[in-house]
């Protein structure tokens, strides 16, 4: 008796779903249908493409990579790779819209009602229904896709883990969109308004998080948009995000003709599992939601744009706020971000976007044109919510450019000084010069770093935000300060220090070891040599030293002894003063000039005075001298620009000194910028007119070939020296004089 009990029961299920399909034909059939087409027919477009390369190219050496480059393409098309998911996210929102469409109509919602059903079973039965006309169709195309690979010879067992795996955590990605989307329907009542709510659903948290970002961005003086910042860097309500910000991380997407294998894919799964768990949280936070609004809706809910008016008012709030908002940034931009012009523009901006938002969103809410004008008394309201947002950004009310967070709170901290110019390569990816400090940077002497925050803080927010813009001031370093907080937060802030800054507070940063391990990465050298040499198992690794008498190599045998000398150097000499009154003498830099090798180099700057690097280098004949003398040089160019006024734009007049004294005077007066020294201050070089008008002299300096070998075989060099503003020669000045009357007319 039980066992036929259970078997109706099952069998009244089966009919159930059965009965629910063929209300959903068309979605079923559209599933199945694009799932064919991706799956099936694009695997075997894929490996005939693959296999076509037995045409075009050596067909012994072809037939043998065929089976490993048809995985590929196959894994490239069905992995971690593809872009299958985007059919089941596509699907979940219509299915999520369809699947209460009854709920629409006064007529289906008495029909569904009158059954001897529990709203609680119909919402598991519809809920159950749209898994799987997903399911079924795409896990079958998965299969099928692996039989086809199996076929042609490709196959690979962590081909069938990848396509498994991948298909598990795109199902995940279906389950937290169509949570969403149901969620989003039951609370509208026509499918054009679910439609809209469904848009709101998937748009509105990326909104709220792009219009702070930007309006950071736009209003804060000290804002740095370098990195991950924490206002997007995590969505909460977006399932696509989770799902495709582990893949991205892990480089999956970078992949292409290169050695791809279940290490590889591996990669991109361990660093999606996090983002598939969250989406399981918000699948079961929505659905939860979703039911308990089906089970407590109304019937008179049918036909109404949403269901209840405190709704209509909160989406009316949001949606008219933030567009708003984002339409007085527009403005912002279209002024050239001018703070005096763009204001009176802006805030009239912002009035009309929410008036016409909120007649719009009536209209939609009435379902007739004639609401437009229903509760317009809500617009000036939101239109004053809208431009008090605007006043604390534009005011900076909250403080933002002025906090220094406490001494006590801050872990360790990071200073970047955005003049150094140098990037690595390691097993995580490719990392610029302000990634690559932050990684490496552990600063202790947090009381100094928060003093030096809060000075150049303030000159930042004095260029900036009371009418001096960035660029035009030439008496600061760009630099970007960082706290990694004891709570796990990294908080930065770019800020200019100013040249008049106390050299000995600057000493104590950057004269720290902590600092010189950040810049220079002295302890971790070895390491990444050794990620560079699993990546690029064919390149020759080499020492490059570099002055202005040409350059020589050395094999990298030599690193470690180099190493030691160089971190007994800066250990020694390295800081602040030195570094902002001298420019390299020349430099090191580790890395390879083989094209299959990495393109960047590690570079260690050499001061005149670090003479323990430049013994170790002589005594291993790889160091040519330092700078040239006056008897080392052919010929200088002193060149002077200026710029011009009226009909007359200026240009450039040109010096050629061949004469030894002259030359020795040059010397004298001048400073070698060959090497970049990222502390060296623009306001001792010579410059005519007042703060930097754009009238400069420099000189180029060309070696004789007997002190350059190199010279001799690839032409002459040339190297580059700043005059001292102080210090110009009198033949100088009456050039100068006489080139700026003649490109001027003055």
């Amino acid at each position: 008796m039980t066992s036929a009990n259970l078997s109706l029961g099952k069998r009244s299920f089966i009919k159930e779903q059965r009965a629910i399909t063929s209300r959903r034909l068309p979605l079923a059939a559209l599933s199945i249908l694009m799932y064919f087409l991706y799956d099936v027919f694009g695997t075997v477009m894929a490996i005939q493409r693959e296999r076509a390369v037995d045409v075009m190219d050596d067909i012994e050496r072809a037939a043998e990579t065929f089976p490993m480059r048809g995985a590929q393409i196959v894994s490239e098309w069905m992995g971690m790779r593809g872009a299958g998911f985007v059919i089941g996210m596509v699907g979940a929102v219509l299915l999520g819209i369809q699947g209460f469409a009854y709920l629409y109509r006064s007529q289906t919602v008495d029909f569904y009602e009158s059954r001897p059903e529990k709203r609680s079973t119909r919402f598991r039965n519809i809920v159950l229904n749209s898994f799987l006309i997903y399911a079924i169709p795409s896990l079958l195309g998965v299969l099928c896709s692996f039989v086809l690979t199996l076929l042609n010879g490709c196959s690979a067992s962590w081909l069938l883990a990848e396509m498994l795996i991948t298909w598990c955590l795109q199902t995940v990605l279906f389950l937290a969109v169509y949570g969403m989307s149901t969620l989003a329907s039951l609370l509208t009542g026509t499918v054009v308004t679910a439609f809209l709510m469904n848009c709101y659903f998937f748009g509105i948290e990326a909104l709220l998080r792009l219009t702070i970002y930007f309006h950071r961005a736009a209003y804060y003086a000290t804002f740095d948009s370098s990195g991950d910042d924490p206002i997007v860097s995590r969505f909460f309500t977006l399932p696509p995000f989770h799902y495709l910000s582990g893949i991205v991380t892990s480089g999956a997407f970078g992949v292409r003709n290169a050695e791809y294998d279940w290490n590889t894919a591996q990669e991109a799964i361990t660093a999606s599992l996090p983002g598939a768990v969250f989406n399981l949280v918000v699948f079961a936070v929505m659905i939860t939601a979703a039911f308990f609004v089906h089970k407590f809706r109304k019937a008179e809910s049918a036909g109404k744009a949403v269901t209840s008016r405190a709704l209509a008012t909160f989406i009316k709030s949001t949606a008219a706020i933030l567009f708003s908002l984002c339409a007085g940034l527009f403005v912002y931009w279209i002024f050239g971000a001018n703070r005096g012009a763009d204001l009176p523009a802006v805030i009239l901006t912002i009035i009309i976007t929410v008036f016409v938002g909120c007649m719009i969103l009536e209209a939609i809410f009435g379902l007739n044109i004639r609401c437009a004008l229903h509760r317009i008394w809500h617009a000036p309201i939101l239109a004053a919510a809208a431009l008090a947002i605007l006043f604390v950004y534009r005011t900076d009310a909250l403080g933002y450019d002025r906090w220094v967070p406490a001494a006590k709170d801050v872990e360790t901290a990071f200073l970047v000084n955005g003049s150094y110019r140098d990037e690595y390569l390691d097993e995580s990816g490719y990392h610029g010069t302000g990634e690559c400090i932050e990684r490496n940077m552990y600063l202790t002497d947090i009381e100094d770093v928060c003093t030096l925050a809060g000075i150049a803080q303030e000159e930042r927010v004095k260029s900036i935000r009371y009418g001096e813009a960035d660029g035009d001031r030439y008496d600061y370093w760009y630099t970007t300060i960082g706290w990694r907080m004891k709570d796990g937060r990294i908080i930065k802030r770019s800020v200019q220090i100013p040249y008049t800054i106390d050299p000995a507070l600057m000493d104590r940063i950057v004269g720290s070891e902590e600092f010189a391990e950040g810049v220079y990465r002295l302890d971790g050298v070895e390491g990444l040599v050794d990620s560079w040499r699993k990546q690029y198992p064919s390149a020759t690794f080499e020492l490059l030293c570099e002055t202005e008498h040409g350059h020589r190599t050395a094999d990298i045998d030599l690193l470690d002894a180099f190493l030691d000398a160089y971190r007994q150097d800066v250990t020694e000499y390295y800081d602040f003063s030195l570094a902002s009154s001298q420019t390299p003498i020349g430099q090191v830099s580790l890395g390879t000039h083989n094209y299959y090798g990495p393109y960047t180099e590690l570079t260690w700057p050499l001061y005149e005075n670090y003479d323990r690097s430049i013994e170790l280098l002589t005594e291993h004949d790889l160091w040519p001298g330092g700078f040239l003398t006056s008897e080392e040089i052919a010929s200088a160019n002193v060149y002077y620009s200026c710029w011009g006024s009226g009909e007359n734009n200026g240009g450039n007049k040109t010096e050629i000194v061949t004469d030894p004294q002259k030359i020795a005077e040059l010397l004298d007066a001048s400073l070698s910028v060959t090497y970049h020294s990222a502390w060296y201050r623009n306001d001792i070089f010579a410059s005519f007119g007042d703060d930097m008008d754009g009238s400069e002299i420099y000189i180029e300096i060309y070696p004789n070939r007997e002190s350059v070998p190199e010279a001799a075989e690839e032409g002459l060099f040339c190297y580059t020296r700043a005059l001292l503003k102080d210090q110009i020669p009198g033949f100088v000045q009456d050039f100068a004089a006489g080139a700026e009357s003649e490109l001027t007319g003055s």
